[in-house]
């Protein structure tokens, strides 16, 4: 299996990616604003962290539309995201977030693997409002996580990972300074451009990783501790239904 020495390369877009199932055309107008004004506070210790991780929600918003320009990559799923720890030795136990603002506090449902869904509403822009993680910053990324339904555990949708590719450049690309931002531009994005490597954080430890179509299979290159894959998402001689297998060294136990 083919290693990545990440460090070998100089323009690396690393998608360490971002339940209430609400996407906006799937969620209509009232059931949104039951979500932001009806749900019970929970006990969320965020303020006693001093310097939480959090995103500005008219940054999130970025992905929406991302999500919504791009959709017909992945038109059977919606949009999700993830808490996924930096390092591997991060405590997720008790790891909880909330969208909060100086006029509202609602709790966000994460589910067994840290998934969670978002609310759409143009107000929580307006009221400046944050989604904020009980944890210190730089400990937690929020990844995009689009997964069309029907998929066995392993498995991946190459349109499923380019339209998550898409959402987490609109979410993180102001992230960037601006000679970054204008050097991707320059490149044709993150998404696009063969001469980005585009790494993507697998849900476990991986030993082997390929990509399949009728007719067609070549093994993927993985990083060096089995954390990530690379596919080609640039590759247009892909279709997006082609599907990435990914073998984990657990399933061997």
């Amino acid at each position: 299996m083919k290693k990545i020495p990440v460090k070998n390369h100089s323009l690396v877009f690393s998608l360490l990616f971002l339940s209430i199932n609400c996407y906006a055309h799937q969620t209509p107008h009232v059931e949104q604003e039951a979500i932001i004004t009806s749900l019970p506070e929970q006990s969320i210790e965020v303020g006693a962290i001093k310097n939480p991780e959090w995103k500005s929600y008219d940054v999130l918003l970025e992905g929406f539309n991302a999500f919504e320009s791009n959709h017909n990559l992945a038109p059977s799923a919606m949009l999700k995201f993830a808490l996924r720890p930096i390092k591997s030795d991060v405590d997720m136990d008790g790891v909880a977030l909330k969208i909060q603002s100086s006029e509202l506090s609602v709790p966000i449902v994460l589910d067994e693997n840290n998934r969670f869904s978002l609310p759409r509403d143009e107000r929580l822009t307006e009221l400046s409002a944050e989604l904020v993680i009980n944890r210190k910053k730089n400990l937690l990324s929020i990844r995009p996580d689009i997964r069309t339904p029907g998929l066995a555990t392993g498995t991946r949708r190459l349109g499923d990972l380019r339209l998550e590719c898409h959402v987490r450049w609109a979410i993180e690309k102001n992230e960037l300074s601006f000679a970054k931002r204008t050097a991707f531009k320059m490149l044709g994005g993150p998404c696009k451009s063969k001469t980005v490597s585009t790494l993507y954080f697998s849900d476990g430890v991986i030993k082997n990783a390929w990509i399949s179509a009728p007719g067609r299979k070549i093994q993927l290159a993985i990083g060096k501790d089995g954390n990530f894959f690379r596919p080609p998402i640039h590759d247009n001689t892909w279709d997006d239904d082609a599907l990435v297998t990914l073998e984990y060294v657990d399933a061997e136990t």
